[in-house]
């Protein structure tokens, strides 16, 4: 592909990610190498004889040296108000140097004497790069206004046969492919020193040249921006529609609006969903839906109620003789009707669904170097149980911690402490013997509640906002036990928590084959853009 070609595709590589830098930045590469024109017989020869520099191969009649030999390079004037003298004078620093302007909008005076304003000022036509903060950043100064530097920048004068603009963009494309980054100094803060400059080799075309490429880089940049803005534009437009159709999906009150919603959703995947946090929104945005009972219809049998009694009844019966109950309902745990719910939901405490809700043991575990897995946070947090690099603790500590803290298959933990409190994992069927530390809670759900409903309750915004409210503590929050078990949730009749399961495990498969798809053609495009450059360099 030549970069006329890869010029004629610039639509397919701004649609990569990162697609307008990556054509900013190759569009620099390739004039700086002399591929963005055609060298004319009649132009004078360049200002200096061709070199064979280890680079890249240049077009004829053009040739290297070092930047200090076209340019007059020196540094600017050190600030130290208690030495420095003279005139108040306007000086340019880093940060009024961006890549091709400056930033004017915060300029700092510094003591000038007038004697030394000719090696400290800048005029029009000279190249000010940074020495510090971005080492190599630069734009050429076409002001008129009296102006200083400041010791953190170079000011490169240019010599004869020089166009400052032409080497502002190939210092641009020096930056991009590290061939600047190997002259940096110090460990920390990156320096390009005055050393390093005079050991920096650029390119050196004919002066006419070197103006027909300023030229077309502008012309290309251009055409970049407009590419820039349409694309904007379009993203604008798309990300307005996304939210209408969240909206309409939101404030859906019955199972005909949310099928509808969705339908209008589904149809428009490819323009609705470009990345993958829009997928993730409509994910949870449909997992919430489920949950609030808008994606089922019909009022199943037994109802919600004599749900809870058949929990109650359970939990009853697993009491062993003379153990007392657990932690004793509230008055308010269930509530036979709420706003925004289906009438024959109920409102309960989540302990109303479970049949213990614990956490680990609260003192420290003894240390083995092999035995039964003991998992902290960190294993829990990616929503995934990771024995990898877990501890282990004793079979006889183990054995003697209560049966209520041993988590097994269908049990959830749930995150309580920390900045990552509120990340519900359900312990999946095979899940070899292990136990927790007590910043992890371990709810065991009465086996009358489908206990992949209650895991995508316990995940959802619903709950997440209620132990978010209920947490002690500020450096390291902490849901305690008793909010987590008065957190209120939305129950429905067992038949429609498995119909809300499998509505929303669907729906969840859609949008993840989704960001799959979306992730390939992602790869592709970048794919394609990583080519492209890798073919001009070739």
């Amino acid at each position: 592909m030549t970069p006329h070609e890869l010029i004629a595709r610039f639509d397919d590589l701004a649609e990569a990610p990162a697609g307008v830098e990556r054509l900013r930045l190759l569009v620099m590469r390739v004039a700086a190498r002399g591929a963005l024109s055609t060298t004319d017989a009649r132009d004078a020869a360049p200002v200096v004889a061709r070199l064979t520099v280890p680079e890249y191969e240049l077009p004829a009649r053009w040739g290297w040296a070092p930047l200090t030999s076209v340019f007059s390079c020196r540094l600017g004037k050190m600030l130290d108000k208690a030495k420095n003298s003279g005139v108040a004078r306007p000086y340019l620093r880093n940060a009024n140097v961006r890549w091709w302007s400056f930033d004017l909008s915060d300029v700092l005076e510094m003591r000038i004497e007038d004697d030394e304003l000719d090696d400290v000022s800048v005029s029009r036509g000279d190249l000010v790069i940074c020495e510090g903060g971005e080492p190599g950043r630069c734009a050429v100064w076409e002001g008129d206004a009296p102006f200083v530097v400041q010791k953190a920048l170079h000011r490169a004068r240019p010599g004869a046969g020089i166009d400052p603009h032409f080497y502002a963009i190939h210092l641009r494309s020096d930056a991009s492919d590290g061939r600047l980054e190997r002259l940096f100094t110090g460990a920390t803060i990156k320096h390009l020193t005055g050393q390093a400059l005079d050991k920096h080799f650029v390119a050196v075309p004919p002066l006419a040249e070197q103006k027909r490429i300023v030229a077309r880089v502008d012309e290309l940049m251009t055409l970049i921006d407009q590419l820039d803005a349409a694309r904007t534009r379009r993203e604008q437009a798309r990300v307005a529609f996304r939210d209408s159709a969240l909206s309409a999906l939101q404030t859906a009150t019955t199972t005909e609006e949310v099928e509808l919603a969705w339908t209008r959703v589904r149809e428009r995947f490819d323009a609705l969903l470009r990345n993958a946090s829009d997928a993730s929104a409509v994910k949870k945005t449909a997992i919430q839906l489920a949950l609030l009972g808008r994606m089922t219809s019909r009022q199943s049998s037994p109802s919600a109620a004599e749900l809870l009694d058949r929990i109650a009844a359970e939990r009853e019966n697993l009491r062993p003789a003379g153990k007392p109950r657990g932690p004793r309902m509230s008055a308010g745990a269930v509530v036979a009707q709420q706003e925004g719910l289906p009438r024959h939901w109920l409102s309960v405490e989540l302990q109303a669904l479970c049949l213990t809700i614990t956490d680990g043991d609260h003192l420290p575990p003894p240390k083995a170097a092999s035995g039964v897995p003991f998992l902290t946070i960190g294993n829990v947090t990616t929503g995934v149980i990771q024995f990898d690099g877990c501890r282990f603790v004793p079979q006889a500590y183990f054995d003697a911690i209560d049966s209520s803290r041993r988590p097994a298959p269908g049990d959830i933990l749930y995150t309580v402490v920390g900045a990552t409190f509120g990340r519900a994992i359900l312990v999946p069927d095979g899940t070899p013997p292990f136990c927790v530390q007590r910043h992890i809670a371990i709810l065991r759900p009465s086996t009358k509640v489908n206990t992949e409903f209650l895991a995508m309750l316990l995940s959802s915004n619903i709950v997440y906002t209620q132990a978010a409210a209920g947490t002690t503590g500020t450096a390291q929050p902490t849901v305690p036990l008793g909010v987590l078990r008065k957190l209120r949730v939305a129950v429905p009749p067992r038949e429609e928590q498995d119909e809300i399961v499998t509505a929303a495990t669907g729906l969840s498969r859609e949008c993840d084959a989704l960001q799959v798809a979306l992730a390939r053609t992602q790869q592709a495009s970048a794919a394609f853009a990583a080519a492209a450059v890798h073919h001009l360099d070739a």
